[in-house]
């Protein structure tokens, strides 16, 4: 009987079997059985539900409550006792040791600076770069192990 079954019988092999087949049976890829050992991609998955996640409660607490923290009164509070902060004013810092570094690079691509002068200024920034949080913790008094260690790593 050809109606329903175009023909074949479910007991015979269709002609075209092997090309239907695009899955092979395999253990999974996160079972211990498997051989596989390359997890990157899952990991880079699980970072970016992580990270999507946290977006959404971040997004959704600022409809509910807006942005609660003043910075004036932040900034404030940081340059009245700037003193008292050796590790926010370190990070800033960093960032000065950056700008010259970029500024150093656009004057050796216009050809302001040779390339000899402009390697040792870059030397000299560096050098600064790795001194100044060293001479702080080392004058600093009020620096705890705790901070000794976020300067260093």
């Amino acid at each position: 009987m050809r109606g329903i079954t175009d023909g074949w019988n479910e007991e015979e092999e269709h002609p075209y079997a092997s090309l239907l087949h695009c899955h092979r049976i395999q253990d999974s890829l996160l079972s211990s059985n498997s051989n596989f050992t390359g997890y990157r991609g899952v990991l880079n998955w699980i970072i970016i539900l992580l990270v999507l996640t946290h977006a959404h409660l971040f997004l959704e607490n600022f409809i509910q409550h807006g942005f609660l923290i003043d910075v004036r009164k932040l900034l404030g509070h940081l340059i009245e006792d700037s003193f008292n902060w050796p590790s926010v004013n370190l990070i800033l810092a960093a960032n000065l040791f950056v700008l010259v570094g970029f500024y150093l690079e656009k004057s050796l691509e216009r050809g302001v600076l040779s390339s000899t002068h402009g390697h040792c200024l870059h030397v000299i920034n560096l050098g600064f770069l790795l001194l100044c949080p060293a001479v702080v913790i080392a004058c600093e008094p009020k620096i705890s192990a705790g901070d000794y260690f976020i300067h260093f790593h």
